[in-house]
């Protein structure tokens, strides 16, 4: 006995004009490339690439949503000095030897997290020096068939931290950034606080990560290393920075965002 082999149909429904289309692969809207960042109209899209930062315009991301090897894709590079554990984005969190990676992997397109401005008039970026912390090495026997061998940058206990993390505004119709003077404690962490995302965070297929605040000013956060020491400050697009909440206590605190 044969038997047929099953498919499955995909319908759209048009309420105005009261007619049915078969949704197929060539009429399938395709998923925003995972490594896309949008900007609130979405005609610039923002990603990494040798740990640098880069941009390229909505008809060039078309073409890439076609076929990301296309070569006549035009993308502009706006940092120059990114390099690997003090980069700008796209920056690996560990390497594997095991891993059955490209060649070519750091020159691959890669996300960079941005928080931007209401108007999208602005943008924000976090930038950190890792190059002198030590690396830990961890035996990773659960990743695949054999063990291997992870490699990370990791600050232990009592171990001196020489960097600070930048943290950068950027005029999105210059790409240029300003850094802004944000330090108060010795191997602070810095939190930028996001909008919570609702209807308004989504243009057509595009997700915008908004920052908590409204076009001229915006909430972070910084926190001591031994989390007993946070601030919660309000940032000016000019680089005026205001505390406005200071804890301190003698046990390590949790901050979240609630928008």
């Amino acid at each position: 006995m044969r038997h047929n082999k099953e498919k499955a149909f995909y319908l759209e429904y048009d309420f105005a004009s009261k007619t049915v289309t078969e949704i197929s692969d060539s009429t399938k809207v395709k998923a925003p490339l995972a490594w896309a960042s949008f900007s609130p109209d979405t005609n610039t899209v923002y990603f990494a690439k040798d740990f640098n930062l880069y941009w390229m315009d909505k008809a060039n991301y078309l073409k890439a949503v076609k076929n990301e090897k296309d070569s006549t894709i035009v993308e502009h590079q706006i940092t120059k000095d990114g390099v690997q554990y003090y980069a700008w984005g796209g920056d690996e969190y560990s390497t594997t030897t095991g891993d059955e990676k490209d060649k070519d992997s750091e020159t691959k397109r890669k996300r960079v997290w941005i928080s931007w401005s209401p108007d999208g008039r602005y943008f924000t970026l976090t930038r950190k020096d890792n190059r002198s912390l030590k690396p830990l090495w961890v035996i990773n026997n659960v990743g695949s068939a054999r063990p291997t061998l992870e490699t990370y940058k990791y600050q232990m206990p009592g171990e001196v931290d020489s960097t600070e993390t930048e943290f950068y505004i950027f005029e999105a119709a210059t790409k240029a950034p300003r850094r802004i003077n944000i330090a108060a404690f010795k191997n602070q962490t810095i939190s930028n606080w996001t909008k919570t995302p609702d209807r308004n965070s989504y243009k057509e297929d595009y997700y915008i990560n908004y920052w908590l605040g409204n076009n001229e000013e915006f909430y972070i956060s910084r926190s001591s290393r031994d989390l007993k020491r946070i601030d919660l400050l309000k940032v000016n697009v000019n680089g005026t920075v205001n505390p406005i909440i200071q804890e301190r206590s003698n046990v390590y605190l949790d901050v979240q965002n609630h928008s």
